[in-house]
């Protein structure tokens, strides 16, 4: 498991994968884990100094751990505060994509875990135009662990009767500054 990079803030208690897989909706169902909590609030990611951003930092955390839903409205929340345009922004559509293709994974749903990690892997692809690195992330790291994941979609173990479970072999790495 990687180090926890905000080892105070408790992960939720499971992570969501869809209606009818025994966990109520975290936002919009009694008993959901995030009902009463506010929306997620983000400042904008500025690449160079990724660990400014806690939402970006909760994101690797969550997904790293195995709750990719919740990975996923993390860093949502700063796409949007990034208003959804910019090379930040395009980094954060492909960590959305990989968080929404871990859903897909648990949900057993390979085709749909193959079409998100390659949409992942073209935004990343598309800043290696430019830069390397982004948000403290190797893009080309990111690139190839999107692709393997598309390969190896049929192979995933779904763990549909677990609370958390990570599907994904491997980490997104650790953000570093620049």
């Amino acid at each position: 498991m990687p180090r926890r990079l905000l080892p105070d803030r408790a992960f939720p208690p499971y992570s969501f994968i869809g209606r009818g897989h025994g966990f109520p909706h975290p936002r919009n169902e009694p008993g959901g884990h995030a009902r009463d909590l506010p929306e997620p609030e983000a400042e904008p990611l500025d690449l160079e100094a990724p660990h400014q951003c806690v939402e970006h930092l909760w994101g690797i955390d969550l997904f790293h751990h195995g709750y990719y839903w919740e990975a996923h409205e993390a860093w949502e929340s700063v796409w949007f505060a990034c208003g959804r345009r910019g090379d930040a922004a395009e980094l954060l559509r492909g960590l959305i994509l990989l968080a929404a293709a871990g859903v897909k994974a648990r949900q057993g749903r390979p085709s749909g875990v193959r079409r998100l990690a390659l949409g992942a892997r073209r935004r990343f692809e598309t800043l290696l135009a430019t830069r390397r690195r982004a948000g403290g992330l190797d893009l080309e790291h990111l690139a190839r662990f999107a692709s393997r994941i598309a390969e190896n979609a049929d192979s995933l173990e779904a763990f549909p009767n677990a609370k958390v479970a990570v599907v994904f072999d491997e980490i997104l790495g650790e953000p570093e500054a620049g």
